[in-house]
């Protein structure tokens, strides 16, 4: 048995007090002369015997009641783990998951309501001078310290249902970070009120419990089982193209136990339907399928991809968005021995705002407002371009390099390696080109049928580009020796492009080959600006811009589709790169505008965390055994309603409380001293 106040038992010298008395009677008998006193000697030694029985039941009545009231004041009780309970105000940290999953229902209710009402049965479980920290999802400042309890009910009332997910292990060190800064004396503890789901409740290996803080796990279990969702969508080729037709793939994912079937979707592109379909569900499976469309109208595109399920509705729509360029601006950075070949592939189509100039005319700070730059068989390249261009590669432009015959191969390679960790080196002999990736996206749709008797490019004297395991080479067009006669290298956001031989006839028939012209329209196709499909609700989220900085008093703004919210978000400027940052702003998933002044940059959406969508949850048992597995032996996991939460409390934190046992003893033996007292 352990005392949660021991210094009270000092008190218990004071039974000596009634001892004292009781043994040492202070008072003075007078003698009275009386005849015939033998009668009354014998009745006076019986009521002095019976006198000393009195006085010390009495006695020992009185000692137990006292040394009993003496304990209960102590607060003993009976511990039920080995972390021996710290003596001063405790501080009790309390994490209510507020995530979409909380919508759920449960026999008490939604769970959220239901674990609002067990943290507020928490609170009273603990003393008037205990602390408190409240937290969610959001992470808000204000739930970053401790309060009293009734600025604690306060916070729990507040709290709403939010877009924000985290992991567990996020959660928990929030926690021990603001319990072990704390500097009061008392035990530390932290309760967390969730779904258990598994998604988010993962423990790594590497992820210890804190000795110095008991973790207490209030599960709020669902009866949701069932749920289907779109995860995921993407495109075939990185950017879209004018009058093309588009393949959108999507990945559905759900947990049912059944075949599901005939479930209708739907493409929405700028409020209008542009495609639909349907799809089967195979238990077990995560379903990939597609949907295929024209894409008719250039510039920013606002597209959605909607099912029907029920009753997790939150995820039944897919929000989207990317732009088609209407222009595509092309830069041709020409050398002494460039034609005239690339001019008549882009000059005559107003679709490709085409230019031309000398390496000495080149402006390297607008080299940013193109989309495409051409090394048109320049003699040598200066390493003040070289650094240029790989600012400018890996900050999303695209950049082709036609060697001239003649060049300098050392300067050409201090260009490779930088933008493709690789290296040229000039052949002797004849070359053919031997294989066309059909795969890769600079090809694919081109040929709608190839033999294999198809003349390809030829000639003499090629440059050999070296393969090394190093790069991330991308073969378009290869030589009968292995070698690559066009190769692509991405570079961060852009892509970089070489080619192993000169547009000169002499060295090469490419500038007259019927693919030169489609190779050259396609890489400069695919040079718009790459930016992502969508973003995650989260306050993580940075927003990456190419080449946007602000001008004057210019500042981005970020809106809703409908204008009905508009904030102004955090910028940095960072290597060529605007960087934008949403932190908490956005909560509701949706389309939404960036605007610079009144012009509007681009299109963005965000979806809700897809972490949530995944119902499966842990049971009690099996997170017991999870937290057995990772020998997490300050944890408990407490199974029962809001009414018997706080006793489960008392049980584990105070152990088996015997205050109340010893105060019911020190009324019985009152009332037996009481009783004593009469018979007497």
């Amino acid at each position: 048995m352990s005392f949660a106040r021991p210094e009270i038992l000092w008190a218990l010298f004071a039974l000596l007090i009634p001892i004292i008395v009781h043994l040492f009677n202070f008072r003075r008998f007078r003698k009275v002369t009386f005849s015939n006193v033998s009668f009354l000697k014998e009745v006076q030694q019986e009521t002095k015997s019976r006198s000393k029985i009195k006085h010390f039941l009495i006695l020992f009545a009185r000692l137990i009641a006292l040394a009993c009231l003496i304990l209960a004041f102590a607060q003993p009780f009976i511990p039920l783990h080995e972390n021996n309970k710290a003596q001063g105000d405790r501080a009790i940290s309390i994490y209510i998951d507020n995530s979409f999953s909380m919508e759920g229902e449960s026999e008490e209710g939604q769970l959220l309501e239901v674990a609002k009402n067990k943290a507020r049965e928490l609170l009273l479980a603990y003393g008037p001078t205990d602390r408190f920290q409240i937290i969610t999802n959001d992470f808000e400042g204000r739930h970053q310290r401790l309060v009293s309890k009734e600025e604690a009910k306060e916070l729990i009332d507040e709290i709403q249902v939010s877009a924000q997910v985290r992991k567990l292990e996020d959660v928990i060190s929030r926690q021990n970070d603001l319990l072990k800064s704390n500097e009061l004396e008392g035990e530390r503890l932290s309760f967390l009120l969730s779904d258990l789901q598994k998604n988010t409740h993962e423990l790594s290996a590497d992820f210890k419990a804190d000795s110095l803080i008991n973790v207490r796990f209030v599960p709020q279990l669902s009866a949701i089982d069932v749920n289907v969702y779109i995860d995921s969508v993407w495109f075939d080729t990185p950017v879209r193209v004018l009058n093309q037709p588009e393949v959108l793939h999507l990945r559905v994912k759900h947990n049912s136990d059944e075949v599901l079937e005939n479930i209708p979707l739907q493409l929405n592109i700028n409020g209008a339907k542009k495609a639909i379909g349907s799809f089967k569900l195979v238990p077990g499976v995560a379903t990939d399928t597609s949907l295929t469309f024209t894409q008719t109208s250039a510039g920013n595109q606002f597209a959605s991809l909607s099912i029907e399920d029920y009753p997790v509705t939150f995820d039944d729509e897919f929000f989207f968005s990317y732009n088609v360029a209407s222009q595509i601006s092309i830069l041709d950075i020409k050398g002494k021995s460039a034609g005239s070949n690339v001019e008549k592939v882009f000059a005559n189509d107003p679709f490709y705002a085409y230019s031309s100039m000398s390496e000495g005319q080149v402006n390297y700070g607008e080299l940013s407002a193109y989309q495409l730059l051409i090394l048109n068989q320049l003699d040598a390249v200066s390493s003040g371009l070289v650094n240029e261009l790989e600012n400018y590669t890996r900050n999303g432009g695209t950049c082709l390099l036609i060697p001239s015959e003649n060049g300098d191969v050392s300067t050409y390679n201090e260009l490779t390696l930088a933008l493709a960790n690789s290296q040229i080196a000039k052949s002797i002999g004849s070359f053919k080109v031997d294989e066309i990736n059909l795969d890769h996206f600079i090809y694919s749709g081109v040929f709608e049928s190839l033999n294999g008797n198809i003349d390809l490019p030829k000639g003499d004297g090629a440059y050999v580009i070296n393969r090394s395991s190093r790069n991330d080479e991308e073969q378009l067009l290869s030589l009968q020796s292995g070698t690559s006669f066009l190769a692509a290298y991405p570079l961060g956001n852009g892509r970089f492009y070489l080619l192993a031989t000169s547009l000169s006839s002499s060295q090469s028939n490419f500038a007259q080959h019927a693919l030169f012209v489609p190779s050259l329209l396609r890489i400069a196709e695919f040079s718009q600006r790459k930016t992502p499909l969508y973003y995650p609700v989260s306050d993580e989220v940075v927003i990456e811009l190419s080449n946007k900085g602000l001008q004057n008093d210019e500042v981005f703004e970020i809106r809703s589709k409908d204008n009905e919210f508009t904030f102004i978000p955090e910028s940095r400027q960072l290597g060529g790169k605007t960087q934008l940052f949403v932190h908490s702003q956005i909560q509701d998933a949706g389309q939404y505008e960036l605007g610079q002044g009144e012009v509007l940059k681009e299109a963005l959406s965000f979806n809700y965390s897809r972490l949530e969508s995944a119902t499966q949850a842990y049971s009690i048992s099996e997170w017991q055994g999870v937290l057995n597995e990772k020998n997490w032996s300050n944890a408990a996991v407490f199974e029962g309603d809001i009414d018997r939460i706080a006793a489960l409390v008392a049980d584990i934190d105070e152990g088996r409380t015997l205050w109340w046992m010893f105060l019911v003893l020190a009324l019985a033996f009152l009332f037996l001293e009481v009783i004593f007292i009469k018979l007497f």
